[in-house]
């Protein structure tokens, strides 16, 4: 059974780095489509967790969510996009919290049939210096000493930048070094 699971969880980390290599290459190229059809926001969000139940089960670390009542079950958009960043962002949550809490929050605005969502990602984690605050959607490497043993390829963010960027959105951070961070979309 042990050699299974490090079976699968390796499959997992391959399927990964596949991904990211397939996002990179988008990325380079521009060409991110909209695959626009009707979606279950409540759906979309409950398989996310339950996908990455094991990533979010971190010990230390309590994660919750809420969509608000105000917010259509059912919405018409690019899900896979919409998971995509919401995915990214809570990964860089996870890895860089490792104690307290991360809330993933969705709520929206209603203007005649058009639904704007906002999507709110906080976490006590590390937090970022406010002179790095305006690289980490660029690329540029930040100094982030307080846990220099985490990875810090910065892809996630990157991409989903460009994803909120061509879904007509806006993406940003305030964060308090030492104490923490929250990413609205």
């Amino acid at each position: 059974k042990k050699n299974m699971n490090d079976i699968i969880d390796s499959s997992k980390s391959l399927v990964e780095i596949v991904g990211n290599v397939i996002d990179i290459n988008k990325r380079e190229n521009k060409i991110y489509e909209l695959k626009e059809e009707n979606y279950n926001i409540r759906d979309l969000v409950e398989k996310l967790i339950k996908m990455n139940a094991k990533k979010y089960n971190k010990e230390n670390v309590i994660f919750k969510y809420l969509i608000s009542d105000n917010t259509p079950s059912n919405l018409f958009g690019d899900k896979t996009k919409i998971k995509e960043i919401i995915n990214n962002i809570l990964d860089n949550s996870f890895k860089y919290t490792n104690n307290g809490s991360i809330t993933l929050t969705i709520n929206s605005v209603l203007n005649n049939d058009i639904c704007n969502l906002i999507i709110e990602i906080k976490d006590t984690g590390i937090g970022i210096k406010s002179e790095d605050l305006n690289k980490i959607f660029n690329g540029n490497e930040i100094d982030n000493d307080i846990n220099s043993s985490v990875n810090r390829d910065g892809l996630g963010l990157l991409i989903s930048k460009d994803l909120v960027n061509l879904l007509n959105g806006t993406i940003s951070v305030n964060s308090y070094y030492g104490s923490g961070s929250v990413f609205i979309i």
